[in-house]
């Protein structure tokens, strides 16, 4: 990330000694999307994507090594999926987005999910407990990643799951 650009966006003090950082107050949109899912468990975004991977790259393109380092590729185009949101106690109407780059730069516990492979029946409990389960995302987590090759083979193809969840508060920005 070289600079952070667009409307208000001020350079601020890093909570790590290394990189940059810059922040931004979210807009009345953002801020009601933040706090239907910090409060109410709502408004996160979810892309389910079913993938055919040739069977004889498996290996590399579904590791976790080459997830995980596409995962980083995605933050550095994207900042605000590495973003996390401060809110202000002295003002319950203030919050804003704080983007670090030691935070594009590398991940969080939980952010990045590579499976072995699982079966279709596997794959259906967790989608579900993805879709219904507990709320994985957070002030301090806006994005996550898991990817799922499975046992399901068609001809020299395997078919993996890739899904993406987000806060809405960085979906349309």
């Amino acid at each position: 990330v070289s600079e952070m650009s667009g409307p208000n966006w001020i350079a601020c003090e890093p909570t790590t000694d290394t990189g940059r950082a810059w922040k931004r107050q979210l807009g009345h949109s953002e801020a009601g999307f933040y706090y239907d899912g910090e409060l109410d468990g709502v408004a996160d975004v979810i892309y389910h994507l079913e993938i055919d991977v040739l069977t004889a790259k498996l290996d590399s393109l579904a590791s976790e090594q080459h997830i995980r380092k596409t995962w980083l590729n995605v933050k550095r185009r994207f900042p605000l999926m590495a973003a996390r949101v401060l809110e202000d106690n002295e003002r319950p109407d203030y919050a804003e987005f704080i983007v670090e780059e030691s935070r594009i730069n590398s991940l969080a516990e939980g952010e990045v999910v590579v499976s072995s492979p699982v079966s279709k029946g596997e794959l259906h409990k967790i989608i579900d407990d993805i879709w219904n389960g507990p709320r994985r995302l957070s002030a301090e987590m806006l994005a996550s990643v898991a990817f799922f090759p499975t046992d399901y083979r068609e001809g020299q193809w395997t078919k993996c799951h890739s899904i993406f969840n987000m806060a809405h508060c960085i979906n349309d920005g």
